[in-house]
């Protein structure tokens, strides 16, 4: 479990081993046959008869099950991220991911040291900036984005509004939704990416696919 503070991390460890009793096999061999079942149901909002089904068929034959012990956690200071803005959080189940993102005065590598230090697997993550609609002077003038990521046909406008002479160029353009990336066509601009798809159903996941596939 990842708790995303901004100035204190906090990564709650387990694994499947760790229990309470003793080791038992609480997996229900009709359980695949009747997953669909159970989902179709929920969404179709039949809760009482999914949950009768779960009870049967999905749950341990064994009786209930203990549960899981907390391994133990990871604490993580992020010194001077007391101040932060444009904090935001987002789960991808898909690809069992959590991202956080927020803006902090602070940029160094202090951190990749310490992970570095303690011998710590971890990977550099692509950094991206929320901005408001209307751009200050500062933002217009060291405009010197690699992307533009747009969520909705508003935010395009926007974008026009403060570029009326933007030349696309090498700059790329990722949408989320059918309606945006019309408002993209619609300017004349080239997309370079549209979510969510069947296989990126986020946009966290399409720009992880596509800055892979340019490597």
């Amino acid at each position: 479990m990842v708790f995303g503070g901004p100035e204190k991390e906090e990564i709650q460890l387990n694994e499947e081993t760790i229990s309470a009793g003793q080791p038992y096999n609480n997996y229900n061999p009709e359980g695949p046959k009747y997953l669909q079942q159970v989902r179709e149901l929920i969404w179709a909002g039949k809760s009482k008869e999914a949950q009768a089904i779960a009870d049967k068929k999905l749950l341990s034959p064994v009786g209930r099950e203990l549960p899981y012990q907390t391994a133990g956690s990871l604490n993580i200071t992020f010194q001077g991220h007391e101040e932060y803005t444009d904090y935001h959080r987002e789960l991808d189940i898909d690809n069992a991911l959590v991202t956080t993102s927020y803006l902090s005065s602070v940029h160094n590598d202090d951190v990749q040291k310490q992970l570095d230090a303690k011998k710590l697997n971890h990977k550099e993550c692509v950094m991206y900036r929320t901005v408001s609609n209307d751009f200050t002077e500062e933002e217009a003038k060291n405009f010197d984005c690699d992307m533009l990521v747009f969520f909705s046909p508003t935010g395009i406008k926007a974008f026009t509004k403060n570029f009326p002479d933007f030349k696309q160029g090498e700059v790329r353009i990722a949408t989320f939704g059918p309606t945006t990336a019309k408002a993209v066509a619609d300017e004349g601009f080239r997309l370079d990416l549209e979510a969510p798809t069947k296989e990126h159903p986020s946009m966290t996941s399409a720009l992880r696919g596509y800055l892979e596939n340019i490597k």
